[in-house]
């Protein structure tokens, strides 16, 4: 076998080890030796190829945010109406998860237990994420009347700070909840009430 394909090999048996570990445990409390001893890997092979734990979590978190989008750019919109749209949209992220259950806790630790020292570099990788979330937000905004003070971009940036003002708040639950998977759950089934009551308000119309 040809040195380039068995370091290829080699990088994806790493990487298949890390996303499983990254996705059982938060990034503090993943365990390079426990990928190891999974996968059969030294320490050292891990190194000769990673820079360090920040280096294999961040390309774990950058597969995971990519093949996400991957399956968000393969899916249609078709709803007339903005809140059957936006829970489509929701139950597709729903989908990929029970798809894909190898990323739904290194999604969402990424998310809502960022590891402080990397905010920025998984930030940054959430970019292209946050533009597809925003763009399907601008896209069904625009097929509906809005208010006459209101444009569809200040409507969007509005939707975005909102949003992570969401986030935040599960942060910091995620913070005090010993139980990841209960605050996980609580901010699922929350985030399409929350959006109807941020599109829709609270008082019923007479």
């Amino acid at each position: 076998m040809k040195r380039a394909k068995q370091n290829e090999l080699m990088i994806q048996k790493i990487l298949n080890n890390a996303i499983e570990e990254f996705n059982s445990y938060d990034y503090e409390s993943a365990s390079l030796n426990r990928i190891c001893k999974k996968g059969q890997i030294s320490k050292g092979i891990i190194y000769h190829y990673f820079k360090d734990k920040d280096d294999l979590y961040l390309k774990c978190v950058q597969i995971c945010f990519e093949t996400l989008i991957e399956y968000y750019n393969q899916k249609n919109f078709n709803c007339l109406d903005l809140s059957e749209a936006v829970i489509g949209y929701m139950q597709i992220r729903a989908q990929f998860f029970e798809e894909h259950t190898e990323f739904r806790g290194l999604f969402f630790n990424a998310l809502l237990r960022t590891p402080s020292h990397l905010q920025h570099e998984v930030n940054n990788l959430k970019k292209e994420l946050d533009t597809i979330n925003l763009s399907f937000l601008k896209n069904q905004l625009s097929k509906i009347t809005l208010k006459d003070s209101i444009s569809v971009d200040g409507a969007v940036k509005f939707l975005d700070i909102q949003i992570n003002s969401f986030n935040e708040y599960f942060q910091k639950a995620a913070e005090e909840n010993k139980n990841f998977h209960s605050v996980i759950e609580k901010h699922e089934d929350m985030i399409v009430e929350w959006l109807n009551i941020i599109l829709y308000g609270i008082v019923k119309e007479v």
